[in-house]
C-alpha cells in the first residue's frame, strides 16, 4: 500500500504574528504546507490546539495502524499507543 501525502513527521508552528497554527512537515523549512488550523473566535482556543494535535499526529496513527492491516493477530500495541497519546497531547 503506498500514499501519496507530505511525508511525515508533522510538526505545528505557531507564528507569532498570526493566531492561527500552521502544520508542516518537519523538513520544510518552515512553511505551512500541509495545513493551517483557524483559531475561531467563538471557540475556544483548546479545541484549536486539540484538532492542530490531530492534524499533525495523523502520519505517525497511519504508520502505528499499517503493521495490523489484514494482520489482526499482531500484539505489540506500542506503536498505536504512542500515536494516539500524541494525537490526544499526552505526549509531544
Amino acid at each position: 500500500m503506498t500514499t501519496k501525502h507530505t511525508p511525515g513527521p508533522w510538526v505545528r508552528r505557531n507564528i507569532a504574528s498570526a493566531r492561527d497554527i500552521y502544520i508542516g512537515a518537519a523538513d520544510d523549512g518552515g512553511a505551512p504546507s500541509v495545513a493551517i488550523v483557524p483559531a475561531r473566535v467563538n471557540r475556544p482556543a483548546d479545541e484549536a490546539d486539540a484538532n492542530a494535535r490531530l492534524i499533525a499526529a495523523a502520519p505517525d496513527l497511519l504508520a502505528a495502524l499499517l503493521p495490523f492491516a489484514g494482520n489482526w493477530g499482531f500484539r505489540d500495541f506500542n506503536a498505536v499507543r504512542a500515536a494516539i497519546a500524541r494525537a490526544t497531547g499526552e505526549a509531544s
